[in-house]
């Protein structure tokens, strides 16, 4: 495939993290080409493991799980995903914009690397209903006053 130059200089560049599965380990020198072709710059590379997937992906019941962390424009960005769409040796990818870590977080605990989670994917207890604190202890005698209020 012909891939055009869409480096673009004048809006900022973000954090990404993108994971994949591709058919074969060749398909990941491929996907380096692409992020050079748009322009991206690689911060970081997960060596490609052999997976069994749960179920056939395009007749595939292997393939080859590797992630990267990268940072690029937006308009790179769309680039990019259209040229992932219309690989063939590219099984699946989940691209993620990932939130900031706490300054206090270990790092490596939980994400491959190291950084905090997606923002879509973070729960807020105070969201939830919680105060934040231990949950407070009741008697039986509050419980039984709590239900009569309640069904009153």
């Amino acid at each position: 495939m012909n891939y055009e130059d869409t480096t673009d200089n004048e809006t900022p560049s973000c954090p990404y993290e993108l994971t994949y599965l591709v058919r074969a380990e060749e398909e990941s020198a491929l996907l380096r080409r692409l992020f050079e072709v748009h322009g991206i710059s690689l911060e970081r590379e997960e060596q490609l493991s052999k997976i069994q997937l749960a179920y056939p992906i395009k007749g595939e019941l292997y393939a080859f799980m590797g992630g990267t962390r990268f940072s690029a424009s937006p308009s790179a960005l769309q680039a990019l995903q259209a040229a992932l769409r219309l690989e063939k040796g590219v099984l699946r990818y989940l691209l993620l914009h990932p939130a900031p870590s706490a300054p206090n977080s270990a790092p490596g605990r939980g994400r491959p690397f190291g950084g905090g989670t997606s923002g879509r994917a973070s729960f807020d207890a105070n969201r939830a209903g919680k105060s934040g604190g231990e949950p407070t202890m009741l008697s039986n005698e509050a419980l039984e006053k709590k239900i009569e209020e309640i069904l009153q």
